[in-house]
């Protein structure tokens, strides 16, 4: 229902797997043997109510989805990898629920918001006769990916 053109996950494992299906013709069975990449990962959604964009100057805020939290992606389909930045602010979540990965002792949590490395404002710095641009983005694709009108990026309207 979103008009954001992006979809974010986090890749918890990579995976190799040899599948092998018998494929019958006639009488004569033939075994085929291919192999297949996979990213198991946890979905994230953007967080409702909260606009951002470089006309705000507000990286797009996201948190874990309550529904449909892990799947399976193949690894073509993704188009790039982005800094997630914890909302340190937010605190945590308890939503995490048990994980094979944590001991029972454990509690296991993560932070409750995330914000997406991708459109802000940039900011300069002036040290003695040192002049430091920070930029909020990751490399020039990713702006273009946002903000649009590049080769080969469609043109996109500024979320």
């Amino acid at each position: 229902s979103s008009s954001h053109p992006y979809l974010y996950a986090r890749t918890l494992s990579i995976f190799h797997a040899d599948i092998r299906w018998h494929k019958a013709r006639g009488s004569l069975r033939k075994v085929q043997t291919k192999q297949m990449d996979f990213l198991w990962v946890r979905w994230f959604i953007l967080a409702a109510n909260y606009p951002f964009g470089l006309g705000r100057k507000r990286l797009p805020r996201l948190e874990f989805a309550s529904k449909s939290q892990f799947g399976f992606v193949d690894p073509n389909d993704v188009l790039r990898g982005c800094h997630l930045i914890p909302a340190f602010a937010s605190g945590f979540s308890n939503q995490l629920g048990p994980s094979i990965i944590y001991l029972d002792s454990d509690k296991p949590r993560d932070w409750r918001y995330h914000c997406a490395n991708t459109v802000c404002r940039s900011c300069f710095f002036t040290l003695l006769w040192l002049q430091f641009t920070m930029h909020s983005f990751v490399d020039r694709d990713m702006f273009m990916r946002y903000q649009g009108g590049g080769i080969g990026h469609e043109a996109l309207a500024p979320p």
